[in-house]
């Protein structure tokens, strides 16, 4: 996981070095911007088998909690209309445990589920209502990026890969912001998943799926800072 994280901060400061210089020294709505956002993940999962006929199924089901950093460049054209380049990371987590009793055996069980999601992002940003202290208004664009995933269980201290997967990712990024005092942005956001990340077959079992995806629809608010 630290490997991930280093990676991460690497690619962000990488971004933040040059869009430094384009900061806006006035104080509007263009410029340099650091963000975080937190809020829920939900997972679809679409199998098709190789059988003939074919066989297809589907599952939806809340994944678990994430949170994500954002950073990039706000560009307005007119107060009304603007545009935004950035960088964001994503990290979902879903823990759980449990405690089986048979007869005098107790057994402690538990399993973890990770995404880390990765995208470079372009979104269309619109004013609605913009006044000299607050602004509100809404985005919607585009990301490309890169995810993985991994659901593990331990039983008893003993760890079994129970789903991975991994993938390019499209999602299509909606939302409605509202900005306070030019620096203060404060966002409600959904990323609707348009590729499925590909669940790789277990170790020594056949591929018994023509088609085996996972797709996460992510929800989040959160607050950025425009410089």
């Amino acid at each position: 996981m630290f490997r991930y994280i280093a990676k991460i901060v690497c690619i962000v400061a990488f971004v933040l070095i040059p869009t430094l210089a384009l900061a806006d020294e006035e104080g509007n709505e263009s410029g340099l911007f650091l963000g975080f956002d937190t809020g829920y993940s939900f997972a679809f999962h679409n199998r098709e088998t190789n059988k003939v006929p074919l066989e297809s199924s589907s599952s939806t089901n809340i994944f678990g909690a994430n949170v994500s950093i954002k950073a990039g460049y706000n560009f307005y054209f007119i107060d009304f209309v603007g545009l935004r380049g950035y960088l964001d990371y994503t990290f979902g987590f879903s823990p759980s445990s449990s405690l089986n009793k048979e007869d005098s055996t107790i057994t402690k069980s538990s399993s973890f589920s990770y995404l880390h999601a990765i995208t470079f992002n372009a979104d269309l940003l619109v004013n609605i209502i913009h006044t000299d202290s607050v602004s509100f208004g809404a985005f919607a664009g585009i990301g490309l990026g890169y995810g993985i995933m991994k659901a593990i269980d331990n039983e008893n201290n003993i760890q079994i890969t129970r789903l991975q997967a991994n993938g390019f990712i499209l999602p299509i990024n909606i939302g409605l912001n509202l900005t306070a005092n030019k620096h203060h942005r404060f966002e409600l956001g959904f990323k609707v998943p348009t590729l499925g990340m590909d669940i790789i077959p277990k170790a020594g079992k056949p591929n018994e799926y023509k088609t085996n995806t996972i797709k996460f629809f992510i929800t989040s608010v959160g607050y950025s800072y425009i410089f």
